[in-house]
């Protein structure tokens, strides 16, 4: 949040010196137009320059000779070059705040979970009554291999709740849960293969195919050995 605050710090600065240079462009390319418009004036109303001394009057050349004027649509250019610059700080500066905010957040979650851990742990993942090696067991000979990962995630929360106290609460979904695991639990990785697996199959968006199923015990493998 820190970093945040200075980012919005900065744009308070940046914006109003953009504002400034494309006031000054804009007042600038006036007053440079503005001497030759005076000059075409009076000139007119007085005849200058376009009256010979036996009083014929001609017509004024079709271009006078040096600098030519810039159209109206190059002069803008620099304006709108401004206001580009200004769209894109303030996209880029949004973006860092909301990245900001959701690192913040993860954060103010896992410190949740480390300040409940002295308070006994509600058990409601699968809990084998033969042991965690037999439940691995009996998985790796499951035909159907949706249910089959659906137990593992169970299986993997059962086993941070009873064997590491790990507070998870049962509101929370399989993303939330990973996301608030602590700092110091080393098969993050392996967790979330489990998660990503259990997401497909619950919705469906891809069927549980057996080198998907390998990873799931291979992780949930790994996730055992931590005890």
């Amino acid at each position: 949040m820190k970093a945040a605050f200075v980012a919005m710090i900065g744009l308070g600065f940046a914006l109003p010196l953009l504002a400034a240079g494309s006031l000054f462009g804009a007042n600038l390319a006036a007053a440079q137009g503005a001497p030759q418009s005076d000059y075409a004036e009076l000139a007119e109303r007085h005849g200058l320059q376009y009256t010979f001394p036996d009083g014929e009057r001609v017509a004024p050349p079709a271009s006078a000779p040096g600098r030519p004027l810039l159209p109206a649509t190059e002069i803008d250019i620099s304006t709108l070059l401004l206001w580009a610059l200004a769209i894109a700080l303030v996209g880029a500066f949004a973006y860092f705040i909301l990245i900001n905010v959701r690192a913040y957040r993860e954060q103010q979650e896992r410190l949740k979970t480390q300040a409940t851990a002295l308070e006994p742990v509600e058990v409601w993942g699968t809990v084998p009554e033969d042991g965690w090696q037999a439940l691995l067991h009996r998985l790796r000979g499951r035909s159907d291999l949706n249910g089959a990962v659906h137990e593992m995630l169970l299986a993997a929360i059962g086993f941070c709740q009873q064997e590491l106290s790990i507070h998870i609460p049962r509101a929370k979904t399989p993303r939330e849960i990973q996301r608030a695991l602590p700092n110091n639990f080393a098969a993050t990785d392996a967790f979330e293969t489990l998660v990503q697996g259990a997401e497909l199959a619950w919705f469906g968006a891809k069927p549980v195919d057996r080198p998907m199923f390998q990873r799931g015990l291979d992780a949930f493998e790994r996730i055992i050995a931590l005890k």
